[in-house]
């Protein structure tokens, strides 16, 4: 929005004005800045509303977020009198893509299984004969099921399509080790189809 905005007033950046759409949107990223950017919650289902309220009331208690939530609003502030220039907020919202970038670089990039849940890493073909998703082998003879023998001990945090995602390791029967990613939000429809 604000580089169609520039390239439309390529003749003189600097002179720009931010539009009420850009304005009506930074208010949103404002208000919204650390639990839900889009604000859509009203096709979301209980499981993702249940989420951002406890995204919101873990955030609510960081004090380290509060800062940064504070900052980011002060940034974003518009309401003195006077110019909105558009190239200052060009020049604010890349700032704060680097600012939130590097916090996203500085978290956590994996975690053990067992840590968060043990039946899965527990889990042995004893325990289960449950097949692999989507490894479906046609033998000459007979079809075979390459079934789950366990769950490989540690799981990567990944960015993938704007959000994050884990990547969990399963090994087959077979000895190879098959990974997949796993979204715990329903309303990212980019990341729904089998990725390996």
């Amino acid at each position: 929005m604000c580089y169609s905005e520039a390239y439309t007033n390529r003749t003189d950046v600097t002179s720009a004005r931010i539009t009420p759409e850009m304005l009506q949107y930074v208010q949103r990223l404002v208000g919204a800045f650390g639990i839900n950017v889009e604000g859509n919650m009203t096709s979301s289902g209980a499981l993702t509303q249940e989420t951002l309220a406890k995204r919101a009331q873990a955030a609510a208690q960081d004090p380290a977020f509060q800062r940064l939530k504070n900052q980011f609003a002060n940034d974003f502030d518009f309401s003195s009198p006077g110019p909105k220039r558009l190239n200052v907020l060009i020049t604010k919202l890349k700032r704060w893509i680097k600012i939130l970038e590097l916090k996203t670089k500085s978290l956590q990039k994996s975690f053990l299984l067992e840590d968060r849940c043990r039946f899965l890493s527990n889990f042995s073909l004893s325990t289960a004969d449950v097949e692999m998703p989507g490894e479906h082998l046609e033998l000459q003879t007979m079809p075979y099921y390459v079934r789950i023998a366990r769950f490989m001990p540690r799981v990567e945090i990944v960015q993938k399509h704007n959000t994050t995602v884990r990547r969990l390791y399963i090994q087959g029967d077979n000895g190879k080790i098959y990974p997949y990613l796993v979204l715990n939000d329903p309303q990212a429809t980019e990341c729904r189809r089998e990725e390996r």
